[in-house]
């Protein structure tokens, strides 16, 4: 692929997107961290037990993590196939250019998506 600005563009605020997300997330990974403690302090649990408390405590950080990562593999996915497409362009590096642009437009609604699941556990 030709050093296309818009690619690089579109993986920095890829980038971006995810790093504000981590942040916003802390929320719900301090209530996992914290419900863990209190699964690891009640010592009359038996070891099933305990480890399902600990598997319900990461419910909201796993969704998290999941939605996260449907999200990227559906923009990449989308982005892949329209550089694929760019194979049969006269210009390649527009067409690229384009796809990031494209691309770019999709950032908005992934981030609401993710925050949506956020919102949910916190």
């Amino acid at each position: 692929m030709a050093n296309v600005p818009e690619v690089q563009q579109l993986e920095q605020s890829v980038n971006d997107a995810v790093e504000k997300l981590e942040v916003q997330s802390r929320e719900v990974m301090r209530k996992e961290f914290e419900c863990s403690a209190r699964c690891a302090s009640n010592t009359s649990l038996k070891t099933a037990d305990y480890h399902q408390c600990l598997t319900s405590c990461g419910q909201g950080t796993q969704a998290v993590a999941v939605t996260i990562q449907n999200e990227l593999n559906s923009l990449q996915n989308q982005f892949i196939t329209c550089i694929n497409s760019c194979a049969n362009a006269g210009n390649q590096a527009e067409c690229q250019a384009q796809c990031a642009k494209d691309s770019m437009t999709t950032i908005p609604a992934f981030v609401q998506r993710v925050q949506a699941v956020i919102s949910k556990y916190n």
